[in-house]
């Protein structure tokens, strides 16, 4: 019976999920085009790059012609808009992501999915490991400190999760460096091996080396307030009649425990330790940047410096000028210089006024901003 439940709970997160997947594909529909008509135009003009050389202006302007309506109809971006919902969102959910335009694999590749597939293990190696390990160490005091309420072990951990539960993981984990790998030189820095990496048994325990302080950063941060929800729901149960009963009718203690009480708090313990571990898998941005691990958050933060995401290939400056003119060069390396503007096309009060020259030993900065702008600042 339990079975037959459990398939169709499994049934209906599945039928939830695509129903998700079709809508953020509607509701983003016009981004995703827009990002990915800039893709074709890059990749149209890669194409003609090549073969400026050996053709005439008009066979190249054919030429990109023909490219561009190919990819189009690929991506079926020629079709009604319901249906160019339905194809992107079966290609999200057959994990076809497209491709990178900054972040290769270990083995070249630039397929998303792949750069995904390869990131995913590294980051269960570290936060689910230590989501396993905090669970463990959480409901196993959180437990004591629920059979014994007001004890020292209950007032000694309820007092240290007020102060570690509330600190920042990464500002800890600089503090653990700080001691124990410049100070007291107990573990690396950070890295999944050493530079060169070891071979045979050596090279695994040279990645539990390299594991230790990252784990050890997490479990300290996160068991503290695992233990204290633990020690609530299992002292809130403890507190119930049928509790009472159990123990009038002469039971062991660790009958009424673990056969009683933990019986009944045991759903709303699972359900957190559950949703720890499926979070877990998103990895930590900050985190993983700290000690160079790389996994999800590696990439959240790489795609993040370069802005846009992994499979986007320009930022939005650039996709509009693909819109203003489809057609033009593509110079990715001159996008810097097209941030400034001719002096006339500045409006009138904008035009940097007239300064006095600049003092000997004082040097010019010139900055560019976000306003295509040449701006000459005086330090």
């Amino acid at each position: 019976m339990y079975w037959k439940y459990a398939v169709r709970r499994l049934i209906h997160v599945a039928l939830t999920y695509v129903v998700i997947i079709f809508i953020f594909s509607a509701l983003f529909n016009t981004v995703m085009e827009t990002t990915l008509r800039a893709q074709i135009t890059e990749r149209v003009q890669g194409e003609i790059v090549s073969r400026t050389q050996r053709m005439a202006p008009e066979q190249l302007a054919r030429f990109r012609e023909e490219r561009t309506q190919h990819y189009i109809k690929l991506y079926h971006l020629d079709e009604p808009v319901a249906l160019r919902i339905f194809w992107r969102a079966v290609r999200t959910l057959s994990f076809d992501f497209g491709n990178s335009t900054i972040i290769t694999s270990s083995s070249g590749e630039r397929k998303v999915s792949v750069i995904v597939a390869e990131a995913i293990p590294r980051t269960i190696l570290l936060f689910t490991v230590a989501v396993l390990i905090d669970i463990v160490v959480g409901v196993a005091i959180g437990i004591k400190q629920a059979q014994k309420p007001g004890g020292s072990l209950d007032r000694a951990t309820s007092m240290a999760t007020m102060v570690v539960y509330g600190l920042p993981t990464w500002w800890l984990a600089m503090v653990l460096i700080m001691l124990l790998v410049y100070k007291i030189a107990l573990f690396p820095s950070g890295g999944m091996h050493s530079v060169p990496p070891p071979s045979g048994f050596a090279y695994y325990l040279d990645f539990l080396h390299h594991l230790a302080l990252p784990v050890l950063t997490l479990v300290v941060v996160g068991f503290w307030g695992r233990a204290y929800l633990t020690r609530n729901i299992v002292l809130g149960t403890l507190q119930e009649d049928f509790i009472m009963a159990a123990r009038a009718r002469g039971l062991p203690e660790s009958k009424v425990l673990y056969g009683h009480t933990m019986r009944t708090a045991a759903p709303p313990i699972v359900t957190m330790a559950t949703l720890s571990i499926l979070f877990s898998i998103g990895g930590g941005l900050i985190f993983e940047g700290i000690f160079s691990w790389p996994g999800m958050g590696r990439i959240a933060a790489t795609e993040i410096g370069a802005g846009h995401p992994v499979q986007h290939t320009h930022g939005h400056r650039n996709r509009r000028r693909h819109q203003a003119d489809p057609g033009g060069p593509f110079a990715p390396a001159m996008a810097p210089l097209q941030m400034s503007r001719p002096q006339e096309s500045v409006p009138a009060r904008s035009r940097t006024r007239h300064r006095p020259p600049p003092a000997a030993g004082r040097a010019k900065k010139t900055a560019s901003f976000p306003t295509r702008t040449a701006v000459t600042l005086i330090s």
